[in-house]
């Protein structure tokens, strides 16, 4: 039996919508997954699998970092950042065999504990460090990522005041300031770098959704019509 084409259009339009549909989603979590690298200003910077709501007692995340220089040895630990760098770190937990590759990455696990020396991180908001060992004077260099504990102190401040620490090119020099974004707006700005780099990558990622879009509305508007038709015929029909 041949069905009129106004019958066909819903199954048309959903045939149209399902590969674009498809694709987006398909496309999603790529675009959620942070590209961590090297900062706008040329900095390293650090990323890892988790940086909140960790275990204060013991607990291991994955500290990958970028932008070092390659073939580097690197000093990775939690510090007390607002202290003079070097002087408020877990240094029974530091990972200090942490080699860059020739990319100037790595990624090397790091236990943490919110409790270490005179330090509480519950108490103040503590990071991750990582320090090229290799060079005097490169504490500039060094990077930071904000991480916290379950049960730490309500409203604990997300950024720390540095402290000025003198160098071996000469006294009262202090390094640039470590990054002071909170665990979770580190995730997001990553998040949202993500997305940038990914629409350059994948340019056909909005035109599917676009097509998705259209599609989806055809159906509707295809299905009020003939629902519309269709009442208007059983009327005319309870007329006669």
């Amino acid at each position: 039996m041949d069905v009129p084409f106004a019958h066909r259009l819903p199954r048309l339009a959903l045939m149209l919508a399902t590969p674009a549909l498809l694709g987006t989603l398909a496309a999603s979590p790529a675009i959620a997954q942070p590209s961590p690298g090297p900062a706008d200003d040329g900095r390293p910077t650090l990323t890892a699998d988790r940086a909140d709501a960790l275990d204060p007692a013991d607990d291991r995340i994955t500290v990958t970092g970028h932008g070092f220089r390659p073939g580097t040895q690197v000093r990775v630990t939690a510090c007390d950042p607002a202290q003079e760098p070097g002087k408020a770190c877990d240094s029974e937990r530091a990972e200090d065999g942490v080699r860059a590759g020739p990319d100037g990455s790595f990624a090397r696990q790091l236990r943490l504990r919110a409790a270490f020396g005179p330090v509480d991180c519950l108490r103040t908001r503590c990071a991750v460090a990582a320090t090229e060992v290799d060079g005097a004077g490169a504490r500039g260099r060094d990077a930071y990522l904000p991480i916290g504990f379950r049960g730490e102190t309500p409203g604990l401040p997300a950024t720390w005041a540095p402290a000025p620490a003198t160098t071996p090119g000469g006294e009262g020099s202090s390094p640039a300031s470590p990054r002071t974004a909170s665990p979770s707006s580190s995730v997001d700005s990553a998040t949202s770098t993500a997305q940038d780099n990914d629409a350059h990558r994948n340019p056909w990622v909005l035109p599917a959704v676009m097509v998705g879009v259209i599609a989806v509305i055809a159906v509707i508007v295809v299905f009020v019509l003939r629902n519309r038709r269709q009442a208007g015929t059983g009327r005319g029909s309870g007329d006669k």
